[in-house]
């Protein structure tokens, strides 16, 4: 009788330990589904090279700050802005070099803005930022001239300095438009508009007043 209760003791102890170590093995395959779910979230929403948002979640991004600035009556700025003369970096000193240049530029957009505005990638050399709340036009002027000063500044490729410029432009909500696809072209425009006036500048939409 004694070593048959000894026996069951053993077989539950087995049992208890190899439900233990199953129980272990799903939280851990539930944890590396969740960290793969978490990556493929980011893919799908930032932009490869930079980390910096995309399109996609950029677009989010403009409808919540838009459905607060209705809500609370205030403006938001959208702005575009492209680096000059970034085909010459690609053409002299290769794609590589490009790509450091991007992820180089994002770092200093980045550091260009407050933590509640917001700063994307839509390809190429193009970035688009959104601040969701200011209180006049100016303030985004302010930050789009700290955009031009701080890219004006050298960069570091291949060993060499380089230069490039950047041309911006400013869209206001609700001067400039009330929904995302007009205040979008209306940066776009007002960026080509710094690009004919010499680059290196930023211009508001000639709406904005």
């Amino acid at each position: 009788a004694g070593a048959g209760s000894l026996a069951v003791i053993i077989v539950l102890t087995l049992l208890g330990y190899q439900s233990h170590q199953l129980v272990k093995a799903r939280r851990r395959a539930l944890e590396v589904e969740r960290a793969n779910l978490k990556r493929a979230e980011k893919l799908a929403l930032h932009d490869a090279l930079t980390g910096l948002p995309n399109r996609i979640l950029f677009s989010q991004l403009v409808d919540q700050s838009l459905q607060r600035a209705r809500r609370n009556k205030h403006r938001m700025a959208i702005i575009f802005l492209d680096l000059d003369h970034f085909k010459d970096i690609n053409d002299t000193l290769g794609h590589d070099a490009g790509d450091e240049l991007l992820k180089q530029a994002a770092k200093r957009l980045t550091a260009c803005f407050r933590k509640s505005d917001a700063i994307a990638r839509f390809g190429g050399d193009e970035f688009v930022a959104l601040m969701p709340e200011i209180k006049t036009a100016q303030d985004a002027g302010l930050v789009a001239q700290k955009i031009v000063d701080t890219i004006a500044e050298p960069f570091l490729l291949s060993s060499q300095a380089c230069r490039v410029t950047a041309s911006v432009g400013i869209a206001i909500f609700p001067e400039d438009g009330e929904d995302e696809e007009t205040l979008s072209k209306k940066a776009d425009s007002a960026m080509y508009i710094s690009k004919r006036e010499g680059r290196n500048t930023y211009r508001f939409s000639p709406q904005t007043t």
